[in-house]
């Protein structure tokens, strides 16, 4: 190696050497790498994602109702039957034989009276929703906030049980000779008449937002805002889409739409919501109920329904109460809206779940003049987030309290604020001190001498060389002598280049926040079930009912395909006593599952 190489070479590495010098510790970036993406998704999300309820109110009404006087002709056919040897002569063989004739068609043994009967009910659903302006525009699924014929199958059904309870006590059969099996006959034959026979008038549904709000000791408390239904998707379209309102707020976290049409199969992909059989256990606190939760998952394919509109399947898990919820990517944008998920024909869940894309959202919120943006709360707070994961906590600290300056019922800035102090004061900040820049600055210009003085010193040697004399030239194998000054080797290729700047490694960025993907239909417990035979209400371990293959999400008796997912447990009614005035029906939820969504084929269930 020559003179000038070694010394090009040697202010090289003197510009690395002196260049590194102060440079921020790689430790907190490598450190910071190790948060998962799930972490940083939820983080970032969580704050803007928010708990739905439902409460829908009916009044069931009913004409009285005696027996007919077919009904007595019944019995004297019953006896002539006996006689001639057509039955048993017995009295309970005749009574099977009047009440089968009953159940097989009970309109033909029943009058009606002048008289009417009510009841009144109330069911709570809980689902999924995500904010998606500062001014509190958020996203969720239809069927999470309207109701459907499958409510009032289920308002029906109730009152038809309470109905039924005091009709077989006024017929008085305890005092007959009755087998057991027509007995049941019986039952059966009136909760069938009772549920065919009511008037379901339904009233607007109340929603509600339970806001996550900061709580003492940093935790999420819900506090309930009334929600108004700026848009939602027609029953018959195939989409299952909302848009709720709420009033009061400004600087709401938000979450970003992201572009639906980017999802491919094998994209990785986020569900985010509350689901019921994780979220509504009982033994947890307020904090835990209202924690989102999140899972991850992958595209598995992307489908349309037989309207056309777009979904994309995911295997991530998703249970009833997620309806509604946002459907993410990686960088936490919404690409979809939490609807249904896939089911067997016993009604148990296939490990599928499918989310309406959010195109169809998007459209939904041109349509109603809507333009979803980020607020300058999760602007601020993400910028916060990414500092605190790569452990510059002295930088998180201020840019945290400014988050709840803007929004002061942020319900994870104190927690961020508490735990920046105490990494603090633990010595575990390893924020880059601003007393490094004038050595960084300084290394890199003792650098640049060192370079400039090698090229100098190369190009003096040059030009000495063009101003020698010519070398003599000796006979073959007399001793000659090169000039001093001139190279002893030839040089191609020029000078190598001299070094960049060198650059501070940077700081990883969190992934911005982007787009979301209930509800499949609340807990697994039968949907809207009516009630063809005299039973009690279901209450909090009924199974799911088995649903019609035509509505992917109200569940019919007759079909198993199709089970809606109940929204949230409900408290079952209490049968009224001959006599007796049912008291008012106290404001909680009832165990009669229940819940709708999307409309299409069989195999589905909303979430």
């Amino acid at each position: 190696m020559n003179a000038r190489s070694r010394m090009l070479l040697a202010g090289t590495a003197a510009a690395i050497a002196v260049g590194t010098l102060g440079a921020a510790p790689a430790s907190a970036a490598d450190e910071a790498s190790t948060v998962r993406p799930e972490t940083k998704v939820a983080e970032r999300t969580n704050p803007a994602v928010q708990a739905v309820v439902t409460t829908y109110s009916a009044t069931v009404a009913q004409r009285e109702w005696t027996l007919a006087p077919a009904f007595n002709d019944l019995v004297t056919l019953a006896v002539q039957k006996a006689l001639t040897g057509g039955i048993g002569a017995d009295e309970s063989a005749m009574w099977d034989y009047i009440t089968t004739r009953f159940a097989r068609d009970p309109d033909s043994y029943i009058k009606t009276t002048g008289k009417s009967r009510s009841k009144s009910y109330e069911l709570q659903a809980v689902g999924s929703a995500f904010v998606l302006t500062p001014d509190g525009v958020l996203g969720t699924a239809a069927h999470v906030v309207t109701a459907d014929e499958a409510t009032k199958e289920q308002f029906a059904s109730m009152a038809a049980e309470e109905f039924s309870t005091a009709d077989m006590a006024s017929l008085e059969l305890e005092e007959l000779d009755l087998s057991d099996e027509a007995i049941t006959a019986m039952q059966k034959a009136v909760a069938t008449y009772n549920s065919t026979h009511v008037k379901v008038s339904m009233k607007t549904p109340k929603v509600e937002v339970l806001m996550g709000v900061a709580a003492s000791g940093g935790t999420r408390e819900g506090k309930p805002v009334p929600a108004t239904v700026l848009a939602s998707s027609a029953q018959d379209s195939g989409e299952d889409t909302a848009l709720l309102r709420i009033r009061g707020y400004e600087n709401l976290p938000t979450v970003a739409m992201g572009d639906s049409n980017t999802m491919a199969v094998g994209s990785k992909v986020y569900v985010s919501g509350f689901p019921a059989d994780a979220t509504y256990i009982q033994g947890m606190s307020e904090a835990a109920t209202l924690q989102p939760t999140i899972s991850a998952g992958t595209i598995t394919a992307t489908k349309s329904t037989d309207s056309g509109v777009p979904l994309l399947q995911t295997d991530a898990k998703a249970s009833p109460g997620s309806s509604g919820g946002a459907c993410l990517d990686e960088s936490g944008a919404v690409i979809g809206v939490l609807v249904s998920g896939a089911i067997d024909d016993r009604g148990v869940s296939v490990g599928q779940q499918f989310c309406q894309q959010g195109q169809v959202l998007q459209d939904q919120l041109r349509a109603n003049n809507v333009t979803p943006s980020t607020s300058i709360t999760t602007t601020k707070y993400n910028a916060a987030l990414d500092d605190y994961f790569n452990h510059y906590y002295k930088r998180a600290l201020p840019a945290f309290r400014e988050v709840k300056d803007l929004f002061p019922s942020h319900a994870y800035a104190d927690r961020y604020i508490s735990d920046s102090q105490t990494a603090i004061t633990a010595g575990k900040d390893e924020t880059p001190s601003s007393s490094s820049l004038p050595l960084i600055l300084g290394g890199a210009g003792a650098a640049l001498l060192v370079l400039l003085g090698a090229v100098l010193a190369v190009v003096l040697r040059r030009r000495r060389k063009r101003t020698a004399p010519a070398a003599q030239v000796f006979p073959a194998g007399a001793p000659g002598n090169t000039y001093a000054g001139a190279p002893s080797t030839a040089y191609a290729g020029g000078y190598p280049n001299a070094p960049q700047d060198a650059h501070f490694p940077q700081q990883q960025p969190a992934p911005q926040d982007g787009h979301f993907p209930q509800q499949q239909p609340a807990p697994y417990a039968p949907a809207y079930q009516p009630a063809p035979a005299y039973q009690a209400a279901p209450g909090p371990e009924a199974q799911p009912a088995p649903v019609a293959p035509d509505h992917l999400t109200a569940p019919v008796p007759a079909q198993p395909m199709h089970q809606a997912y109940p929204q949230a447990p409900h408290a079952p009614q209490v049968p009224a006593q001959p006599g007796q005035e049912r008291p008012a029906q106290p404001e909680q939820p009832v165990n009669a599952p229940f819940g709708f969504g999307p409309r299409g084929q069989g195999g589905v269930r909303d979430l």
